[in-house]
């Protein structure tokens, strides 16, 4: 054992230098004294004060180390004898069970032994020399280590319970013992802390606990008793339920609960199955502290001792008693439920309302036993505020009627009174309980009435509380079952379902009176020749049918919504909204939707239009995907709409938008009139001129004449550059502006890329239309465009410095050519309907500028036949032949266009009216009552049929005009016969033979299947009676092979050639332009289509296209 105890040593050594210093310290104050005495008495002799400082310190120098010399023996002498009782004391802690760890004062551990290292997990080398803190939790060991210290040496003991930390950071409870072991003076030198592990004690008070808690916070009675039945426990649940403290029950015998209601024999036979050591199980009726009665489902089990000796009785009580009152209201129910059924049966189909809901309330009033039944409806007030009122009672005999009370008539329902009952009724939930424990508001209601208990049921009509049924108890305060209030509740369910219905009848009537009328305006509004007609005729048709106080039209007029028509109150209110201000309609408007506001108190976008207005439903008006205007209604009333209403405006708002749709048409169709009347003399203008430029002049004088201030056509060579100046045709610009744009024109790369794909979300149809308010086109176009001098006022919605331009590309693809437009007249941006009729201006200034080239090319060829005119005689001839059929080919090229040109108009002009027809049949089919949509419904689907048909020869004459353009891609040849055929009806009388053999091909799929089902319907068609239509596909020298033949009568070989030109055709309907589609289709992909045909022998179609 260590001799020489570490830092301050275990038995106060720390006390040495203390000693020390304390010598030397005095010893200097005392030389100081004598010094500054000497100093103070004789201050004019320096000499002796220099003579008393120097003997002083001569005393210090001598007298300091024979004291110091003292305390140094005194303390080795103290030291030995602690060492010597410390090895004494280590035998005795050894002896001791626990874990003991020996510290000195300063909180440093000198010896670790007994469990220490079982129960703390650190070896003695890891322990002996470190802090006590060591064992304790971070933070808090130095304070405990402190606190140990401290009362050991204060007491010279320390008893407590304590958390120690194990090495591995787990924590042990411990009961903590620690004493001083003094030295030979007496004096504390170290102190021995023994630690004992309580864990398995802990976890046992945590289980004891535990049990202790359930059984306290059990929801059943908990007894226990001696053999002889003396209470000697009791849980809170005990006291809950009987009323009886556990001072009043304890000692008690269970006696003291009996009622004199439960049989003396159940008791014997309790205590002969307890004492026999079995469990008894059975229901008491007890009685509690206050008198009243309980029911108590009972458990008694006998507790044996270990040594199996009944010592005591565990009684488990369930309290009962409202399961048993349940039980006994299940009779109550059962007469309810009877008038239940009564209300079901009888109430929907009665025609004495009245008289039926009075014989339900006596059968429910009789069926539940009480004073009063009754019934409730809620109305409105002119302010708008919900009051609700007694309309039914029964009372029972001896009761008092209450239906002349007029404090049970106009209750507010959210009054303080009523208040807390309407929250509960309106949201489905029932109110009941006794009167005196209502509220002193509550109370006063029900005043003078001798109501002592009371159930309320909500009357709900859908979501809608419409009232209540009421039931009073004057006799006796009375508890409701569950049972009772459910029945009670389908009761109230039953008469909401009979009054929803009788409701719906009413309503029902009502609605078809409306819509009878506005359909009578509908057709007034088909019949109207111009937009104020369709604005009186609308909010007069609103006014007629539906009632409300104010009704307006409004029109979107630029940047705000403007009222053009008005019924009630027309001087009144705001005239117009700004679109970027508030306001339903303008909310409406933006949205694209209807907004219905119940309360406009409570909406933050309402402004007062109108004064007085407490509710307004808004209908926006939409024309071709286009919002032109609001149809508002307001009311005076709060909730004044219902989901009829809100059908009947949107009908009516469907009326006034096809008929300003149909006048927009109209007007249209007038415009499409003199625009082709424009063409046809910009065309004959053309024919008289021979320079391409005049014809590009032309051409361009006739767009400005359909709205267009400014106009620009520009000739391209192959690198998209501009010739020379004379290729830039303008109309409508000066000289400066011309010159201001060949002067800055983009390089032909610029041109070309403004085709490519960062362009193509800017294109409609053939056009191209920038709109100046993308950052993206305002930086890309800032430096070369002319600025418009047209203000912005001016114009609808199309900016000034907007940019309009398509590309004049020619049948093959090529781009010879670009025209500009600019400021429309109307001030509106461009739609594709719009454009449709300068798309024909776009094409015939293609085709003037490549008739220019092949004109300049003839010219170039006959110049140099005329040259070499002797010797190339051979191939002049040769030459002239081929300039005749270029001619012959730019005659038919010419011709197509002309063709294509008329078909695109005719396309357009025809597919917009027939859109309106297809509409208008589908809206009079799901219009019309069952009775005339049956008597119809056949002409509705004949007019259908021919307006597929007419959509069909539109799509045929919109095809043939169209450039073709090919988007290939690979796809499997099986798989694309099969979608063909799928989207062809195949007549029962025709029977289908296929051989379809696999393979890849690279096509256009759409492209394909329109010429396969072009053919397999001509098929069809040429076999009126019948017959075998055989389809066959295969691939065959690198080419993919289709083939469709029909058994029908076949076609006269002098016709067969003419078969593939345009709009020739032997049927009796149809355009003749499928084959002519079919052979162009076929044609494009690098192949061919044929036909061969016999009279009498049925046709054979070949189409061949190349597989890749």
């Amino acid at each position: 054992m260590e001799r020489s105890p570490p830092e301050g040593g275990m038995l106060g050594g720390s006390d040495v230098p203390k000693r020390t210093a304390t010598t030397f310290a005095v010893g200097g104050a005392i030389w100081l004294a004598l010094t500054a005495t000497a100093t103070a008495f004789l201050p004019e002799d320096p000499r002796f004060t220099l003579w008393v400082s120097a003997m002083a310190g001569v005393v210090f120098v001598v007298v300091a180390p024979l004291v110091l010399y003292a305390q140094l023996k005194r303390y080795v002498a103290s030291a030995e004898a602690a060492h010597s009782q410390l090895q004494v004391s280590e035998q005795m802690l050894l002896k001791m069970p626990g874990a003991m760890v020996l510290a000195n004062f300063g909180g440093v551990i000198l010896r670790w032994m007994g469990t220490a290292e079982q129960v703390l997990g650190y070896r003695r080398e890891e322990a002996v020399g470190r802090s006590l803190s060591l064992i304790f939790q971070p933070g808090a060991g130095d304070a405990i280590a402190k606190e140990i210290a401290h009362a050991v040496k204060k007491s010279g003991y320390y008893s407590g319970e304590l958390t120690c930390l194990h090495k591995d950071g787990s924590r042990v409870p411990v009961d903590a013992m620690a004493t001083a072991i003094t030295d030979r003076v007496g004096e504390p030198a170290a102190l021995v802390l023994v630690l004992r592990d309580i864990r398995e004690r802990k976890m046992a008070e945590e289980e004891l606990r535990k049990l202790t808690a359930a059984v306290e916070q059990s929801a059943s009675i908990v007894m226990i008793t001696d053999v002889d039945g003396n209470i000697e426990y009791v849980n809170p649940k005990f006291s809950e339920v009987t009323g009886y403290s556990p001072g009043e029950a304890i000692g008690k015998n269970p006696r003291l609960l009996k009622s004199g209601e439960t049989s003396k024999e159940t008791y014997e036979e309790l205590w002969l199955t307890i004492l026999s050591g079995k469990v008894w199980r059975g229901e008491l009726l007890n009685r509690k502290k206050d008198g009243s009665y309980y029911w108590a489902r009972t458990t008694i089990s006998p507790i044996r001792s270990a040594e199996g000796k009944i010592g005591r009785f565990l009684a488990v009580q369930e309290d009962v008693t409202r399961q048993k009152m349940d039980e006994a209201a299940l009779s109550r129910r059962d007469a309810i439920l009877e008038a239940v059924g009564y209300a079901t049966e009888v109430l929907p189909t009665t025609k004495t309302w009245d008289d039926a809901v009075n014989q339900l309330l006596e059968r429910l009033g009789r069926a539940t036993g009480v004073s009063r039944a009754y019934i409730f409806e809620n109305h409105y007030r002119e302010d708008g505020e919900l009051l609700t009122s007694k309309k039914y009672e029964w009372v029972a005999p001896g009761a008092s009627p209450q239906m002349d009370n007029p404090s049970v008539s106009n209750i507010p329902v959210h009054g303080m009174a009523f208040g807390r009952w309407a929250s509960l009724l309106s949201h489905g939930r029932h109110v009941s309980g006794l009167v005196r424990d209502m509220s002193q508001a509550e109370q006063k209601l029900l005043e003078g009435q001798g109501i002592r208990s009371i159930l309320l049921v909500p009357i709900l009509v859908g979501q809608e509380w419409w009232g209540f049924i009421g039931f009073d108890e004057c006799a006796s305060e009375r508890e409701w079952s569950h049972a009772e209030q459910d029945s009670l509740r389908a009761a109230a369910g039953a008469l909401g379902a009979a009054i929803q219905r009788r409701r719906h009848e009413r309503e029902r009537e009502l609605y078809e009176e409306r819509l009878s009328v506005l359909n009578l305006f509908g057709a007034q509004l088909n019949r109207a020749s111009d937009f104020s007609q369709v604005y009186e005729l609308t909010v007069e048709a609103v006014w007629k049918t539906l009632g409300f106080e104010h009704s307006a039209f409004l029109v979107l007029d630029r940047s705000r919504l403007k009222k053009v028509a008005v019924r009630g109150d027309p001087g009144l209110g705001i005239q117009s909204f700004m679109l970027d201000g508030k306001g339903v309609v303008v909310k409406a408007l933006k949205e694209g939707r209807l907004i219905l506001v119940p309360d406009v108190s409570q909406d933050p976008d309402y402004i007062e239009g109108v004064p007085g207005m407490m509710s307004e439903l808004a209908v926006p008006l939409e024309v071709e995907g286009r919002m032109v205007g609001v149809l508002d209604v307001q009311s005076r009333r709060v909730n004044a709409f219902d989901e009829r209403d809100v059908k009947l405006l949107q009908i009516l708002a469907s009326h006034a938008a096809t008929a300003l749709g149909n006048i927009e048409k109209r007007r249209e169709i007038e415009q499409r009139s003199n625009q082709m009347a424009s063409l046809m003399k910009s065309s004959a203008e053309l024919m008289r001129s021979t320079d391409v430029r005049d014809r590009l002049r032309e051409i361009a004088e006739a767009i400005r004449s359909l709205g267009w201030r400014r106009v620009v056509i520009s000739i391209r060579d192959e690198n998209m550059e501009i010739p020379s100046y004379d290729d830039l045709v303008t109309s409508g610009l000066t000289e400066e502006e011309r010159r201001f744009l060949w002067e800055n024109r983009p390089p032909g790369s610029e041109i070309a890329s403004r085709y490519g794909p960062e362009f193509q979300r800017f294109r409609i149809g053939e056009f191209y239309y920038l709109p100046w308010s993308d950052p993206w086109v305002r930086k890309r176009f800032e430096a070369s465009t002319v600025p418009s001098k047209v203000p912005p006022e001016e114009m609808v919605d199309w900016n000034p410095d907007d940019l309009l331009y398509a590309p004049l590309k020619l049948a093959d693809g090529r781009v010879v050519g670009q025209l500009s437009i600019d400021d429309p007249l109307d001030g509106r941006r461009p739609t594709k309907d719009s454009l449709a009729p300068l798309e024909l201006f776009v094409h015939q200034a293609a085709v003037a500028i490549e008739n220019a080239q092949l004109i300049e090319k003839l010219n170039q060829a006959t110049e140099q036949i005329r040259g070499h005119a002797d010797e190339l005689e051979r191939k002049v001839q040769q030459r002239t032949k081929e300039l005749v059929e270029a001619q012959q080919r730019l005659l038919k090229a010419e011709r197509l266009a002309a063709i294509g040109e008329v078909a695109t108009m005719i396309g357009h002009d025809l597919r917009n009216p027939l859109t309106a027809i297809n509409t208008n049949l589908f809206y009079l089919e799901n219009v019309l009552p069952k009775k005339q949509r049956t008597k119809v419904g056949d002409t509705i689907r004949s007019m259908e049929a021919a307006v597929d048909h007419a959509n069909r020869i539109v799509a045929d004459l919109l095809e043939f005009s169209r450039p073709t353009e090919l988007k290939k891609a690979p796809v499997q040849l099986k798989q694309l016969v099969e979608e063909s055929m799928k989207d062809v009806p195949i007549p029962p009388n025709v029977r289908l033979v296929t051989r379809l053999n696999d393979g890849q091909i690279r096509v256009d799929a759409s492209k394909i299947k329109r010429v396969l089902q072009n053919l397999i319907s001509n098929a069809i068609d040429a076999m009126p009676g019948g017959g075998t239509l055989k389809v066959t596909c295969g691939l065959e020298g690198g080419d993919a092979v289709f083939t469709v033949e029909d058994t029908g009568q076949g076609i006269r070989p002098e016709d067969v050639k003419k078969l593939f030109t345009p709009f020739f055709t032997t049927k009796a309907k149809g355009l003749g332009l499928g084959l002519a589609i079919c052979r162009r289709l076929a044609e494009a992909h690098g192949g061919k289509c044929e036909l061969e045909s016999e009279a009498g022998s049925g046709t054979k179609a070949t189409v061949r296209i190349p597989s890749r």
